[in-house]
């Protein structure tokens, strides 16, 4: 202080000094001490933390360089942590969310798990910055009193809580680390080597498909449930065809065999695209009035969702390898009569399809999983409260990212519009082929053209008269005219039946 007053080099400077002087002892009220006898200042060590938290930011802010040791700048703190661990059934057989055990919640420092003694001693220095021999460590009150109150009552996490917390790995920002045979097993479950397809498989599985079909295989394999949500278009019946012909070649299907439930409308397409593609499957229709329940001579009976609900006391009385669901969407509905009786069915593994798992309301996953994958999801108040209220009302993006990672090794979701899966498909062939109208088509054509011509010309009239827009009655007709051409070069027989039922009459 002393040169800066009396040096002229600093005539043009000093104001600005004294005025940063001042602020600083305003500041710290040791500084003003430190201008004076331009000696150095010793910093107590319950005073430390105040001035590296509270000063040090004003002085970098106000242009002074702070030089510290490199550990000063990098403060430590006690962190709390949990380990998760699990029984043997984790990723064996159906995954149970209680194969989970209680995690074990810990403090550590840095990498270094701390001890009961060595975190009471910590306890003692709340609100100071502690030096032990290579690292600097700040204690701070508020947190370090949170991890007491935590280690002291540790929070009760319900099974989809657990399951949710080791897949995304925290929970309310604290990290979850899985014992190492727990990280091998959930390595398991979304590690999917590309398998080769079946030897008696008569089919060339595109690469999306080969991808889909053994990451099937690995679901099996683990003992898991399976929903792959391909849009429509990309396959899912050939994966799933693949997957039954492994299960088939393995010896899978000698005693238990595969039930699949399809739409009435679907039945007769996936006896045909089985025997089309696998022929070393048998298989046997349950369905229509005489059905009959083959003994044993079959590998996969299909049936119904109809004749399921109705038989569902004859077919729960069977145990089946595998149950696979087409078009899942029809069990969106959890208190449904149908999805009820699905439930009652007794398979060791679920696969499921659908080409739009969510149409409305993310509770219909909940209700398809609750199918594929018993419990995955918790109950349906566990679901709702930690899932869906989230997700669908506020964008949660962290419980969104957990979801995908809770569900990734059960559902495979792919899009026509992705890049990979585009690449895969083969172009569009498009053929055009005139065909002549028969005389009965001709016929109906130009009388169906003629009278709504004829109304058209009509309304026209009548508009003039009542000042109707002949817009709106001209769109009516245009659009009653090229539905009704479009069924008449359609079938002749089709449009006939269509306009009696219309009018009530026999045309």
């Amino acid at each position: 202080l002393k040169t800066l007053l009396s040096s002229s080099k600093y005539d043009n400077d000093r104001l600005a000094v004294l005025n940063i002087l001042r602020t600083l002892s305003e500041l710290y009220e040791p500084f003003e001490q430190l201008a004076r006898e331009s000696k150095n200042l010793k910093i107590e060590r319950a005073e430390l933390a105040d001035f590296m938290l509270e000063i040090t930011p004003y002085l970098t802010l106000l242009g002074v360089t702070v030089a510290m040791p490199a550990s000063l700048k990098r403060l430590l703190s006690p962190k709390l942590s949990a380990k998760a661990t699990s029984d043997a059934s984790f990723g064996k057989k159906m995954l149970g969310l209680d194969s989970l055990a209680d995690f074990d919640w810990r403090v550590t420092l840095g990498e270094k798990p701390l001890t009961d003694e060595e975190f009471k001693e910590l306890l003692a220095h709340a609100g100071e910055i502690l030096y032990n021999g290579s690292d600097y460590i700040y204690i701070d009150p508020i947190e370090i009193q949170k991890i007491q109150a935590t280690l002291e009552n540790p929070p009760k996490l319900s099974p989809v809580q657990k399951l949710q917390a080791v897949l995304s790995g925290e929970f309310e920002g604290v990290e979850i680390k899985g014992s190492e045979a727990l990280v091998e097993k959930l390595k398991a479950l979304n590690d999917v080597p590309l398998l080769p397809p079946p030897p008696s498989l008569r089919a060339t599985l595109r690469p999306y498909q080969a991808r889909g079909y053994s990451w099937l295989i690995k679901n099996v394999k683990l003992g898991m449930g399976a929903l792959i949500a391909d849009d429509m278009g990309l396959g899912k019946t050939l994966q799933v065809i693949a997957t039954m012909t492994q299960l088939k070649e393995d010896g899978e299907l000698a005693k238990e065999k595969v039930l699949a439930v399809v739409p009435t409308t679907l039945l007769i397409n996936w006896q045909r695209e089985i025997e089309k593609f696998s022929p070393t499957l048998k298989v046997a229709l349950y369905h229509g009035p005489k059905r009959k329940l083959p003994k044993s001579d079959f590998d996969v009976l299909l049936t119904s969702y109809g004749t399921a609900r109705m038989d569902i006391e004859v077919l729960k009385a069977q145990r089946f390898r595998l149950l696979v669901i087409d078009e899942a969407q029809a069990i969106k509905n959890s208190t449904s009569s149908q999805s009820q009786a699905l439930k009652e069915l007794k398979a060791r593994q679920v696969i499921a399809m659908s080409g739009t798992p969510v149409e409305n309301r993310l509770m219909e996953y909940w209700s398809i999983f609750s199918l594929v994958q018993p419990r995955l999801l918790g109950s349906q108040k566990d679901f709702k409260d930690h899932f869906a209220k989230p997700i669908e009302a506020e964008r949660d993006p962290a419980v969104i990212d957990a979801f995908r990672k809770l569900t990734a090794p059960f559902m495979l979701r792919r899009l026509k519009t992705d890049k990979s899966i585009i690449s895969d498909l083969p172009e569009k062939i498009q053929q055009d082929q005139f065909v002549a109208l028969r005389q009965d088509q001709t016929v109906l054509y130009e009388k169906y053209l003629k009278d709504i011509l004829d109304k058209i010309e009509e309304a026209k009239i009548k508009a003039k008269e009542t000042g109707e827009d002949i817009r709106i009655l001209q769109r009516g007709l245009v659009l009653k005219l090229m539905t009704g051409l479009k069924q008449i070069c359609n079938s002749a027989v089709s449009y006939t039946h269509l306009r009696a039922h219309e009018t009530g009459r026999n045309l």
